[in-house]
């Protein structure tokens, strides 16, 4: 039978950010992303960089206790503010230093 549902994660190379991708979505530190390709660009102070969508529907409520636990330390902002913005505008993965990998159902997509 076909696979329906998208199963694309992003994988970090950056040891570093791996680091704290293991510690978000444990084991492996996959992210869920949807889709997976480059969904836009943002600026963040004088870096601009592109990014890949976070498939908040596919993230456990464990896993987004974790975002809002280091979400909250690396930028000083209050859980309630995180919990906000998670919901109300989503989640962005830089795409520096990532690989993807692709479902079945988005590799039928650009054949």
């Amino acid at each position: 039978m076909a696979q329906s549902k998208c199963s694309c994660y992003a994988i970090c190379t950056d040891p570093k950010r791996q680091e704290m991708w293991n510690r978000v979505f444990p084991p492996e530190g996959h992210v869920p992303i949807k889709p997976p390709f480059i969904t836009g660009t943002a600026r963040v102070k004088d870096e601009e960089f592109e990014f890949y969508k976070v498939d908040l529907d596919r993230v456990t409520p464990e896993q987004r206790e974790n975002i809002l636990i280091e979400m909250t330390f690396k930028f000083g902002l209050p859980g309630v503010e995180v919990r906000k913005d998670l919901t109300e505008k989503g989640l962005i993965v830089k795409a520096d230093d990532v690989i993807t990998t692709w479902c079945p159902l988005h590799v039928r997509a650009v054949m």
